[in-house]
């Protein structure tokens, strides 16, 4: 794949990253809100929007001496890992509940469980990609190491 088809799927990827976010309204659990009927931003708009207002999370993927294409991927990654973190913590926050009946605390606990096994795969399908563009821009063993360091964070 090219790197103009890469960064399509990248795109892809943002896309439906941000679907399967959750888009908290109102008071309610931001894991059981609907999601929102605007469409003046696009959902790549949106993630690019967020990565925007949360920049000092991606402070040291741009300040990497690395390509355009490898920082986008790492910081896509980076918010779904941190998207993950947020349910894994809402997921606890539900088992905790002693005041939820075990129905709700078992559709809730499904619900989010779904929610994490889609991100999981979508982390998996980004790094399976950015290993891809990787080798296909033949990185150096030092920048190949900078990507590893930042993966890890």
């Amino acid at each position: 794949m090219n790197i103009i088809g890469t960064l399509r799927s990248a795109a892809d990827a943002e896309s439906a990253a941000n679907r399967l976010t959750a888009r908290g309204q109102g008071d309610g659990p931001a894991y059981l809100s609907p999601p929102s009927s605007d469409s003046d931003v696009s959902p790549v708009g949106k993630i690019l929007s967020q990565m925007t207002e949360k920049a000092g999370d991606f402070q040291d993927i741009e300040d990497s001496n690395l390509p355009e294409a490898i920082k986008s991927f790492l910081k896509i990654i980076r918010k779904l890992q941190q998207e993950l973190a947020e349910l894994y913590q809402k997921l606890q926050a539900i088992q905790a509940d002693s005041r939820l009946d075990p129905e709700a605390k078992k559709q809730q606990t499904a619900q989010l469980q779904s929610q994490i096994s889609q991100i999981n795969g979508a982390v998996s399908a980004m790094t399976h990609k950015l290993a891809d563009l990787i080798r296909e821009l033949k990185l150096d063993s030092a920048q190949s190491m900078k990507v590893a360091s930042l993966l890890a964070r």
